[in-house]
C-alpha cells in the first residue's frame, strides 16, 4: 500500500491483485476475471475485457503489463515483464493503453497477443487495470484507488506438458500439509479433496482442496484442516488432485489417534 498527500486531497492507493486469489470490493469491475487458453502454434488471438464504472465519479484507467510468479506457499510475487522471457507483455497489444469512463458506464478494451514462433511451451502475464477518480465536484475527501490485475496464459497445445506428483504428505497441528510439484512444461491448475477413512477404506470425512495454481518446476505447499474429530484409533488419509491431466494423482498416510 502506498499514499501521499497532495494539496487538501489525500489519496491512498489500494493494489489489488488477483492472481487465482480472488475478488475484492471495487467502484470498477473487468470482465472476464482471467484467461487461460490454448493455441496452436503461432496462432494470433485477440480478447476483449469490458471494464464498468459502478460509481459516479468519472475514472481514468490506465493498462500497464507486470510478470509474476506464485510461490510454495500461494503468494504472488510480481516482477518486471523484462525480467521473466516468456511474459505475454513482449508479445501484446491492448487498445486504448489509457481512457476514461463516465459514471456508471462502460468501455471496451482489445487486447492482441501473437505466439512466438519459438520453442517456449507457454507464455503469460498479468494485465493491470489501474484507476483514478476524477470527482465531479470538489471537496477534502479520501480517494480510493484502484488496481485490478487480470492473469493470462497461453499455451502451445503441441509442446504443452501437463504432470504432476505429490512428494510429500504430512499430519501436525491438527491438519495435513502435502507438498504437489508440477514436473510439466506449463502451469497446472489444480483441484480435488482430502478423504479421512477406516482402515477398511470406509469414509468418515470428505473435504474438499480448492482450485490453486502450480508453475511448471515449482511445488505448492498444501495445508488441509482435520475439521472432524476423531476417536482414538488408525485412519487412512488419501488426498486426490486433479490437474487436468491423464490420471488423478493421489497420496496416502496412516494416521493413529491415540489421546491421553
Amino acid at each position: 500500500m502506498f499514499g501521499w498527500l497532495n494539496k487538501v486531497i489525500a489519496t491512498a492507493i489500494i493494489y489489488i491483485a488477483f492472481a487465482e486469489t480472488g475478488w475484492s470490493f471495487l467502484s470498477y469491475t473487468i470482465t472476464p476475471a482471467r484467461i487461460d487458453k490454448a493455441l496452436f502454434s503461432i496462432e494470433e488471438i485477440t480478447e476483449v475485457f469490458e471494464v464498468q464504472n459502478l460509481s459516479n465519479d468519472t475514472l481514468r484507467i490506465r493498462l500497464i503489463f507486470e510478470s509474476f510468479e506464485i510461490d510454495e506457499d500461494g503468494k504472488t510475487i510480481f516482477l518486471s515483464p523484462e525480467k521473466i522471457k516468456n511474459s505475454i507483455a513482449h508479445h501484446s497489444i491492448v487498445n486504448p493503453e489509457e481512457f476514461l469512463i463516465p459514471p456508471q458506464s462502460r468501455e471496451f478494451v482489445r487486447l492482441t497477443f501473437r505466439m512466438p514462433d519459438d520453442t517456449i511451451p507457454e507464455y503469460y502475464g498479468m494485465l493491470i487495470f489501474k484507476s483514478q477518480p476524477i470527482p465531479s465536484t470538489y471537496q477534502p475527501m479520501i480517494q480510493v484507488v484502484g488496481e485490478i490485475g487480470i492473469p493470462i496464459y497461453y499455451y502451445k497445445t503441441h509442446l504443452a506438458l501437463k504432470d504432476a506428483e505429490i512428494e510429500d504428505l504430512n499430519v501436525a497441528d491438527d491438519s495435513v500439509y502435502a507438498h504437489v510439484k508440477n514436473k510439466g512444461n506449463i502451469h497446472l491448475r489444480m483441484f480435488g479433496e482430502l478423504l479421512i477413512m477406516t482402515l477398511d477404506e470406509k469414509i468418515i470425512a470428505r473435504d474438499s482442496i480448492s482450485e490453486f495454481v502450480v508453475f511448471p518446476g515449482k511445488t505448492r505447499r498444501l495445508k488441509v484442516p482435520l475439521k472432524e474429530v476423531l476417536l482414538d484409533g488408525e485412519y487412512l488419509l488419501r488426498i486426490r488432485l486433479d490437474y487436468g491431466g491423464m490420471k488423478i494423482i493421489e497420496g496416502e498416510r496412516r494416521l493413529k489417534i491415540k489421546k491421553f
